[in-house]
């Protein structure tokens, strides 16, 4: 078995409500793999990557990533050197419409250098290179001045990817990277980040609502259900029963 990066042991997660979101779960990534998880609004997915970047923790169990284990009493240090291997592609992309493609993905450059420069808009030469060099691995090249509100929605989830890509992770985060995207934009942004997982030697972890994306993302799948991992397996083992257990929710 290849080396665990994220390892999620018995972990159960609560919001301060007091609900219960995540409930016992258990499950790793192993380095240079992909992983899909689908399930319905509310099955937790979007917690557990939340846990992995040390954005909220588990109210029980043990969560590790890249072998350190996370807790709330990290230090705001710890938190940025987890961060910076990293890549986290948002629901909602973020991106700021009115900066062209080139800036957005800089952003993805400042977990690597903190300086009062960056924080102005101000990055070095090394930090221009490799905001470019993703730009034009997510094949966006040209469009790299033109402004992010004028891009259509595959292009503009192109440089989110771009902008992950940009923080040069060992682990990439994509939280329904192709919601809202017409079949054929989902199918081709599904593809590419299947493609990165090989040339840049990546570990995944990809949470979409759709079955049919599956065989284009990994061949890995994690159905939750109100919390709960109810298979974790090959997409080739993905049973009538399985399936069917995920639509009728």
């Amino acid at each position: 078995m290849k080396n665990l990066i994220v390892n999620f042991s018995n972990v159960s997660y609560k919001i301060p409500s007091g609900e219960e979101i995540l409930k016992d779960v258990t499950l790793g990534v192993e380095e240079h793999s992909s992983l899909t998880i689908i399930g319905h609004n509310g099955a937790g997915k979007s917690s557990l990557l939340k846990l992995i970047v040390a954005d909220r923790f588990s109210s029980k169990g043990e969560t590790s990533v890249f072998g350190h284990k996370l807790s709330s009493q990290m230090d705001k240090k710890e938190i940025q050197v987890l961060r910076s291997r990293i890549g986290f592609i948002h629901q909602g992309l973020h991106l700021v419409g009115r900066k062209n493609a080139l800036e957005n993905v800089l952003m993805g450059r400042l977990t690597h250098n903190h300086s009062m420069k960056t924080w102005m808009g101000i990055f070095n030469s090394e930090d221009y290179d490799k905001a470019y060099e993703a730009i034009k691995e997510v094949g966006m090249g040209n469009k790299a001045l033109v402004r992010a509100d004028k891009l259509s929605g595959g292009e503009r989830q192109k440089i989110a990817i771009a902008r992950a890509l940009a923080q040069s992770p060992k682990l990439l985060l994509a939280d329904e990277p192709t919601a809202a995207l017409d079949p054929r934009a989902a199918g081709n942004v599904a593809e590419l980040l299947s493609e990165l997982v090989i040339s840049k030697q990546l570990s995944l972890v990809t949470v979409v609502h759709s079955l049919e994306l599956i065989e284009k993302l990994s061949e890995r799948v994690v159905i939750m259900k109100q919390g709960h991992i109810s298979f974790d397996g090959s997409r080739n083992d993905l049973s009538a029963e399985a399936v069917a257990g995920f639509y009728n929710f």
